[in-house]
């Protein structure tokens, strides 16, 4: 879900570059930074996943 929603960023930073020109970047950025907020969170929620399920292999 955190992935499709940090695509989903990204085409709204695509979409707002080309609608509102990129030299008006106050939308467009908003979003960049989103998507790499919740592209950041999804790598960490793989991260904890896999460290949890190599705990529990050793446990």
């Amino acid at each position: 879900m955190k992935w499709t929603t940090a695509i989903a960023f990204l085409g709204l930073t695509i979409w707002a570059a080309f609608d509102e020109g990129i030299w008006h970047p106050p939308l467009w950025l908003l979003y960049l930074v989103m998507s790499g907020l919740w592209t950041m969170s999804a790598i960490a929620d793989a991260e904890i996943k896999m460290l949890e399920k190599k705990l529990g292999d050793e446990a």
